[in-house]
Protein backbone atom coordinates (compact mmCIF):
# COMPACT_ATOMS: atom_id res chain seq x y z
CA UNK A 1 0.00 0.00 0.00
CA UNK A 2 1.80 3.29 1.29
CA UNK A 3 5.35 1.70 0.42
CA UNK A 4 4.59 1.39 -2.85
CA UNK A 5 2.87 4.96 -3.16
CA UNK A 6 6.30 6.30 -1.70
CA UNK A 7 8.79 4.43 -3.96
CA UNK A 8 5.94 5.32 -7.09
CA UNK A 9 6.97 8.83 -6.27
CA UNK A 10 10.65 8.41 -5.50
CA UNK A 11 11.02 6.93 -9.52
CA UNK A 12 8.70 9.56 -10.11
CA UNK A 13 10.39 12.24 -9.19
CA UNK A 14 14.14 10.31 -9.67
CA UNK A 15 14.77 11.22 -5.99
CA UNK A 16 17.43 8.52 -5.90
CA UNK A 17 19.68 9.33 -8.82
CA UNK A 18 19.30 12.66 -8.18
CA UNK A 19 20.66 12.05 -4.47
CA UNK A 20 23.14 9.94 -5.58
CA UNK A 21 24.25 13.00 -7.94
CA UNK A 22 23.92 15.44 -5.13
CA UNK A 23 26.32 13.16 -2.97
CA UNK A 24 29.16 12.18 -5.38
CA UNK A 25 29.40 16.68 -6.37
CA UNK A 26 29.81 17.02 -2.17
CA UNK A 27 31.86 13.63 -0.91
CA UNK A 28 29.37 13.51 1.68
CA UNK A 29 27.36 10.49 2.98
CA UNK A 30 23.96 9.23 0.72
CA UNK A 31 22.20 8.67 4.24
CA UNK A 32 22.93 12.47 5.12
CA UNK A 33 22.01 13.49 1.63
CA UNK A 34 18.10 11.60 1.97
CA UNK A 35 17.79 13.05 5.39
CA UNK A 36 18.23 16.97 4.12
CA UNK A 37 21.32 17.92 5.16
CA UNK A 38 22.44 20.81 3.52
CA UNK A 39 25.00 22.24 5.59
CA UNK A 40 26.69 19.03 5.97
CA UNK A 41 26.72 18.61 2.35
CA UNK A 42 28.40 22.09 1.79
CA UNK A 43 30.42 21.76 4.46
CA UNK A 44 31.66 18.29 2.93
CA UNK A 45 32.07 20.51 -0.60
CA UNK A 46 34.50 22.86 1.34
CA UNK A 47 36.49 20.21 3.07
CA UNK A 48 37.24 18.42 -0.20
CA UNK A 49 37.98 21.71 -1.32
CA UNK A 50 40.66 22.20 1.26
CA UNK A 51 41.78 19.35 1.13
CA UNK A 52 42.66 19.46 -2.62
CA UNK A 53 44.70 23.34 -2.20
CA UNK A 54 46.50 21.55 0.57
CA UNK A 55 44.87 23.67 3.46
CA UNK A 56 44.37 22.34 7.21
CA UNK A 57 41.08 22.93 8.29
CA UNK A 58 41.04 23.29 12.38
CA UNK A 59 38.89 20.53 14.14
CA UNK A 60 35.39 22.10 15.02
CA UNK A 61 35.00 22.61 18.53
CA UNK A 62 32.30 20.80 20.53
CA UNK A 63 29.30 22.66 22.55
CA UNK A 64 32.01 22.07 25.86
CA UNK A 65 34.21 24.15 24.12
CA UNK A 66 32.47 26.86 22.80
CA UNK A 67 31.22 26.71 26.24
CA UNK A 68 34.38 27.21 27.94
CA UNK A 69 35.78 29.42 25.54
CA UNK A 70 32.90 31.48 26.21
CA UNK A 71 33.35 31.72 29.58
CA UNK A 72 36.80 32.68 29.70
CA UNK A 73 36.21 35.13 27.53
CA UNK A 74 33.14 36.07 29.78
CA UNK A 75 35.81 36.51 32.55
CA UNK A 76 38.30 37.89 30.52
CA UNK A 77 36.69 41.30 29.47
CA UNK A 78 34.28 41.14 33.09
CA UNK A 79 36.44 40.02 35.36
CA UNK A 80 34.54 37.37 36.91
CA UNK A 81 34.98 33.98 37.82
CA UNK A 82 32.31 30.64 36.86
CA UNK A 83 31.92 30.41 40.65
CA UNK A 84 31.01 33.63 40.75
CA UNK A 85 28.30 33.32 38.35
CA UNK A 86 27.08 30.27 39.10
CA UNK A 87 26.03 31.36 42.76
CA UNK A 88 23.81 34.41 40.78
CA UNK A 89 26.27 37.26 42.05
CA UNK A 90 28.23 40.04 40.32
CA UNK A 91 28.65 41.43 36.95
CA UNK A 92 25.29 42.57 34.91
CA UNK A 93 23.26 39.45 35.71
CA UNK A 94 20.14 39.85 37.51
CA UNK A 95 17.66 38.35 38.78
CA UNK A 96 17.31 34.89 37.09
CA UNK A 97 21.19 35.13 36.20
CA UNK A 98 19.94 37.35 32.98
CA UNK A 99 21.12 40.73 32.10
CA UNK A 100 18.81 42.80 33.39
CA UNK A 101 16.63 40.69 35.26
CA UNK A 102 13.37 41.36 32.37
CA UNK A 103 14.67 39.52 29.26
CA UNK A 104 13.32 35.98 29.08
CA UNK A 105 16.51 34.41 27.17
CA UNK A 106 19.90 35.67 25.84
CA UNK A 107 19.61 38.52 23.61
CA UNK A 108 21.57 37.97 20.03
CA UNK A 109 22.62 40.40 17.22
CA UNK A 110 21.51 39.86 13.73
CA UNK A 111 23.89 38.75 11.15
CA UNK A 112 25.79 41.10 8.71
CA UNK A 113 23.84 41.76 5.55
CA UNK A 114 25.74 43.64 3.14
CA UNK A 115 23.90 46.18 0.55
CA UNK A 116 24.45 44.45 -2.74
CA UNK A 117 26.35 46.84 -5.16
CA UNK A 118 24.60 47.34 -8.97
CA UNK A 119 26.64 46.63 -11.82
CA UNK A 120 28.37 43.78 -13.47
CA UNK A 121 30.26 41.17 -11.26
CA UNK A 122 33.41 39.83 -13.12
CA UNK A 123 34.37 37.56 -10.54
CA UNK A 124 32.81 34.69 -8.01
CA UNK A 125 30.01 35.49 -6.14
CA UNK A 126 29.49 33.13 -3.94
CA UNK A 127 26.44 32.46 -1.58
CA UNK A 128 26.30 30.43 1.65
CA UNK A 129 22.47 30.45 3.05
CA UNK A 130 22.37 27.59 5.45
CA UNK A 131 18.92 27.43 5.09
CA UNK A 132 18.68 31.63 6.37
CA UNK A 133 20.32 30.02 9.78
CA UNK A 134 16.44 29.16 11.22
Amino acid sequence: GDAWLALGLLMCLSVLPLSKALTNISGSLWSKTLQGARAQRIEMLLCHEFHARKYLIPDKLTFKDKDRLAKAAAEEEFGMDDHYDEEGGGGKAGKGGKAGGKEKGPQYAGGLVLEPKKGLYDKFVILLDFNSLY
